[in-house]
């Protein structure tokens, strides 16, 4: 009866250990998928940090684009405004001209 149960014993052991075996295989697997999955989440997070990167610096020249153009707009302004001037006192001087040569 001792053999019978020294056999049952050891032979629970050997299924119970390619139980454990199994388990273990596939915990490695899950270990594997697990690592490339923080690969993959650090490639992300790194490409995700040089499109902000570049989102920023977009950002900035748009900035600088936008004051550039508004400075230029306000330096049109005011060339128009002041040929506008100089076209109101050439014409006041040609009528005056005008006037003073009798053709009004």
């Amino acid at each position: 009866m001792d053999q019978e149960i020294k056999k049952e014993f050891e032979d629970l052991t050997k299924i119970v250990k390619s139980g454990f075996d199994a388990m273990d295989k596939k915990f490695g697997e899950v270990e594997v998928r697990l690592d490339r999955m923080d690969q993959r989440f650090d490639s992300f997070e790194t490409r995700l940090a040089e499109i902000q990167s570049e989102l920023e610096t977009v950002r900035l020249k748009l900035e600088a684009l936008e004051r550039r153009v508004r400075e230029d707009a306000d330096a049109l302004v005011k060339d128009v405004l002041e040929l506008r001037e100089r076209l109101n006192i050439l014409e006041r001087q040609v009528k005056q001209m005008q006037m003073s040569l009798g053709k009004v």
